[in-house]
């Protein structure tokens, strides 16, 4: 196990990346979490993670808040069909919207004493919240709890929702991000960190 400040220092990029798939925010543009982001993985995963976190900068360098909104929402909101949902159930399954996956994430959000969002409606399964949730339990220094948000979710269903915004995104942004978020979960699953 490591020491404290480096567990809490490994959850960074997995609360970056959370934040990073909610919508924009004024406060925080992309380039600046891009910046964060690549900051926060310099250490042990930075080698591995370096062309990935460029290419996002690269990303996020063109990208302005207004225009990240439209794509957000129609990629991950709607109204019309969600062009790459943003939850597991949607790739695990029959593909129903609060499916078993997001029932064991639920389960796991209760366990720890968490509501699945404060001020952002967002279902349990949604990326953005396994994302802080691994983050809250590496923090915790709950190793177990955080392998298994890795093994038996993010890993199952995040290079489909990579390979669904590879055909359907209209900015390079969201896609850029989820790469390095499934790229990040294969390096902490290998054994890069905690």
């Amino acid at each position: 196990m490591r020491a404290p400040a480096t567990l809490k220092e490994a959850a960074t990029p997995y609360r970056l990346l959370a934040e990073g798939f909610l919508p924009p925010r004024d406060d925080l543009p992309p380039a600046a979490l891009a910046d964060a982001l690549g900051d926060a993985i310099r250490g042990t995963r930075g080698p591995v993670l370096g062309t990935r976190i460029e290419v996002l900068r690269k990303a996020a360098a063109r990208a302005s808040v207004p225009d990240l909104r439209g794509e957000h929402r129609r990629l991950f909101i709607g109204p019309a069909r969600l062009a790459a949902p943003a939850n597991e159930s949607a790739y695990r399954g029959d593909g129903r919207v609060m499916g078993p996956s997001a029932a064991e994430v639920a389960r796991l959000l209760e366990d720890s004493g968490r509501r699945v969002s404060d001020g952002v409606r967002l279902l349990p399964d949604h990326v953005s919240v396994e994302l802080a949730l691994a983050a809250e339990f590496l923090e915790k220094h709950d190793l177990d709890t955080f392998q298994t948000i890795l093994d038996r979710h993010l890993a199952r269903w995040l290079p489909a929702f990579v390979s669904r915004l590879e055909t359907a995104s209209a900015h390079p942004y969201y896609l850029e991000l989820a790469r390095v978020a499934d790229r990040l979960v294969g390096i902490d699953l290998a054994g890069g960190t905690p």
